[in-house]
């Protein structure tokens, strides 16, 4: 009937018992958990839900998951998630996402009480692919992807600092 996120947690040396952090089965693609600045557990997730993925999360508070909460709206694809917390606590989220056609890298940030909006990372006219996100001591978050900009497969990155995105700046950039 379909896929459903379970957990278990290990205290004192002991697991306890599988617990199910999802609402029902359904068509669900990768599983990552991260921690916000309250402390608080969450697990986000990419889920087909009428025909299309989006992103979903729960956080766990009290002995029990919250309500899950969608992360992403796009009518196409939105998947191939990455999380990191920052210096100050924030839990972010970058992804995959599918607009008009071309997949591209996007970001949120958690608060501890709400998301931002969400960014588009990525910059080129052409498909980048498979983010990762890693965050340093001084409070800079990192996002790197692959991309077919040049029309070969490149890695780019960008550093988020003080507020804003800066330049892409290529770490992986041969015509091969």
């Amino acid at each position: 009937g379909g896929n459903q996120i379970m957990t278990r947690r290990l205290t004192g040396g002991k697991w306890s018992p599988v617990e199910t952090a999802g609402d029902k089965p359904g068509d669900i693609f990768v599983v990552k958990m991260g921690r916000d600045k309250r402390g608080r557990e969450w697990l986000i997730w990419s889920e087909q839900i009428e025909g299309n993925f989006d992103l979903y999360g729960k956080y766990r508070e009290g002995g029990g998951w919250s309500r899950r909460e969608r992360l992403t709206t796009a009518p196409q694809p939105d998947m191939e998630h990455a999380l990191a917390s920052d210096a100050a606590g924030n839990l972010w989220v970058v992804w995959q996402g599918f607009r008009d056609g071309k997949s591209s890298i996007f970001a949120r940030r958690y608060d501890g009480s709400s998301w931002s909006a969400e960014e588009k990372v990525s910059t080129s006219p052409a498909n980048d692919w498979a983010p990762a996100i890693a965050a340093d001591g001084s409070g800079a978050v990192y996002v790197a992807w692959d991309s077919y900009d040049k029309g070969n497969y490149d890695v780019l990155m960008r550093r988020w600092s003080g507020g804003k995105w800066g330049e892409v700046v290529p770490v992986a950039d041969t015509p091969k």
